[in-house]
């Protein structure tokens, strides 16, 4: 904690010395930062439904390919129970991911708010 308190010192001398130009220059990094999340959960996202889209027509497929064939071919099976568990396993770590993912994307945008709110009070009181 202290070491976080230290880097936040050090950034506010930087601020105070850069006056000028670097709220500009940091609002504009943390929205680039922001708008690259937000492609990456968007990605995610895709992905995700592809692969629980990609899972139910498994299980409607190893349906059909068990109908067909009077559930009679045991190798064939177990071929495609091993692969509708593979593309479950698959759908849950995306879900997860993209769990993880926007949840670390909200936090970020929290902290560039709060950023904001902290430089417009820090505004409001050199005015004073």
């Amino acid at each position: 904690m202290e070491k976080k308190n230290n880097l936040r010192e050090e950034l506010l001398k930087q601020m105070e010395k850069n006056h000028g130009s670097t709220p500009n220059i940091i609002q504009t990094s943390v929205q680039t930062i922001i708008t690259k999340e937000t492609a990456r959960v968007r990605r995610m996202k895709r992905a995700t439904v592809f692969s629980w889209l990609l899972l139910a027509a498994s299980f409607i497929g190893t349906g059909i390919i068990g109908a067909v064939s009077g559930f009679r071919q045991e190798l064939l099976m177990i071929i495609t129970l091993l692969v509708v568990q593979a593309l479950l396993i698959i759908a849950v770590s995306c879900t997860i991911s993209l769990s993880v993912m926007s949840r670390t994307l909200k936090m970020k945008q929290i902290q560039a708010t709060l950023s904001d709110i902290q430089e417009q009070l820090k505004k409001m009181s050199q005015g004073k």
